[in-house]
């Protein structure tokens, strides 16, 4: 099967804090681990909060923060949730420093 992504993902396994709002429109934050990551995106593992398909969230590594569409959802067991992100056209990406740094490799 051939590769569909559009750049090189990393490896690695940094804890971020995402925030936004629910399904039921309650604000949440929390810690989870970003974990397949790329200049454009990622898969945030552990995520507690209920999100679907083209929500919008903030997600912050260190001190520096962008904003985030949910692409899927993947619930899983009492650990959490799988939620691929990509980020929005203008926003920074949180872990550029790392991924220049290599992480992962």
């Amino acid at each position: 099967m051939s590769e569909r992504r559009s750049e090189p993902r990393v490896r690695a396994a940094l804890w971020v804090e995402v925030a936004g709002t629910d399904v039921q429109h309650e604000p949440f934050s929390e810690r989870v681990i970003a974990i397949n990551l790329s200049e454009h995106g990622a898969l945030l593992w552990g995520v507690e909060a209920e999100l679907r398909s083209g929500d919008v969230i903030t997600v912050a590594y260190h001190e520096r923060k962008g904003q985030f569409q949910v692409v899927w959802v993947l619930e899983e067991s009492a650990v959490g949730a799988e939620v691929a992100v990509h980020r929005l056209a203008e926003q920074p990406c949180p872990w550029e420093e790392a991924l220049a740094a290599g992480v992962g490799q």
